[in-house]
């Protein structure tokens, strides 16, 4: 965990981005997050939405973890499900309970908001939660 520590204290920000260790974590067009191996310039993660997610990984990378490993696995899938759920809280059940005329539609519709809001919420917690280890 020093380790890891130190490697964060001792980013270095770029044109792009931040370099932590042998990696970058640049913000692509889009707004996400690339993570780019700065020895062979290769990406090895695309168009990841949390910036909690990708200074996970580039800490795990930096720690000599592989990419399948089950530390960044994990964080894949909770950055997964994070946009996945916020995905449809934002852009499809709000705006599906706004247009609905049907009231037990507008129910529905306002339900399924609520669950994914709260699972794309507590999905960030976590990762929140493993970003503070890392750099606490």
């Amino acid at each position: 965990a020093h380790k890891v520590k130190k490697t964060i204290t001792e980013s270095t920000k770029t044109e792009k981005g931040v370099k932590v260790g042998a990696f970058s974590v640049e913000k692509n067009d889009e707004d996400r997050y690339d993570i780019i191996d700065s020895r062979s310039d290769s990406v090895l993660f695309e168009d990841i939405q949390l910036y909690e997610s990708v200074c996970c990984i580039a800490n795990y990378l930096n720690e000599g973890k592989p990419i399948n490993s089950p530390e960044i696995t994990n964080i894949i899938k909770l950055n997964d499900s994070f946009e996945r759920n916020y995905t449809v809280a934002i852009k499809h059940s709000y705006q599906v309970a706004k247009r609905a005329v049907n009231e037990g539609r507008m129910d529905i519709a306002q339900a399924r908001f609520s669950q994914a809001k709260d699972s794309a919420s507590h999905a960030k917690r976590k990762i929140s939660h493993l970003y503070e280890d890392i750099i606490l």
